[in-house]
């Protein structure tokens, strides 16, 4: 059995704004963490990384990258994508809302 059969978070598809942003009226998160691999899923908010240490396999769609120390990019809401091989990755991912909530 895969790690992502074994955790519900890891294996998740679909991740929306109540999923991570903590406060309701927040417009953006920081997330520091250390990342396992994923199962392929997507984002209904914006999500821009940053690799401050270890590897891993970046896959968007059918199209996979090697991801190490220093690698920056933006996922917008929706893409698909999935973490694969990681090795001591650790991220700090800026989550940006995509709708402004009713308050």
């Amino acid at each position: 059995m895969t790690k992502a059969a074994l955790d519900p978070v890891a294996a998740r598809t679909v991740w929306s704004d109540e999923d991570v942003f903590i406060d309701p009226t927040s417009q953006v998160r920081v997330r520091p963490q250390s990342q396992a691999d994923t199962a392929m899923h997507r984002h209904r908010f914006t999500e821009l990384v940053f690799v401050t240490a270890g590897t891993a396999i970046h896959a968007v769609g059918a199209t996979e990258r090697r991801l190490t120390t220093g690698d920056r990019f933006v996922m917008e809401g929706e893409w698909r994508h999935a973490y694969r091989k990681t090795k001591g990755l650790k991220l700090i991912n800026v989550l940006i809302r995509n709708r402004i909530p009713n308050t």
